[in-house]
Order: structure tokens, then C-alpha cells, then sequence
């Protein structure tokens, strides 16, 4: 299903998607508040398959931030 979703629905996550899954994307640690939490590099300590998850999360966010500014330029050409 993800999979399908990167491909096909990646330009129907909504901005109430990414509301929730802020707060997560943006916690830092205490003693280091450089370092993200939610990282595909502290996750693949329990699974590889959690630090696929996460990257995956980050780069949809990333993705749907971009093409917030792309969408209108193109509708414009």
C-alpha cells in the first residue's frame, strides 16, 4: 500500500496529515537538541523496517512542503 501510495496518491496528503505528523518530525532531544528523535538512524536500531518508515514520513512531508510552492507555478505555465 505504501508503496502505491509514494507512486499514485502521493499529491493527496492533506494538511491535517501533515499537522499530526509534525510534532513528531520536529521533537528534538533534551541533551542534544540538535538531533532528531524521529530518524530513520536511531530507527534502524530496533528495524530496518522503522528506519524505512521514517525516512518515508520525513520525505513525504518534505515532498508535500515542495510542492506547496511548485503546484501554483505550474498551473501558471
Amino acid at each position: 500500500m505504501l508503496t502505491k501510495f509514494g507512486e499514485e496518491e502521493k499529491d493527496l496528503i492533506n494538511e491535517e496529515t501533515i499537522e499530526l505528523l509534525a510534532p513528531y518530525l520536529e521533537l528534538k532531544f533534551r541533551d542534544d537538541p540538535e538531533r532528531d528523535v524521529f530518524s530513520g538512524d536511531i530507527a534502524k536500531g530496533s528495524s530496518h523496517a522503522l528506519k524505512g518508515m521514517c525516512d518515508w514520513c520525513r520525505a513525504m512531508s518534505d515532498y508535500h512542503k515542495a510542492s506547496k510552492i511548485v503546484k501554483p507555478k505550474l498551473k501558471l505555465l
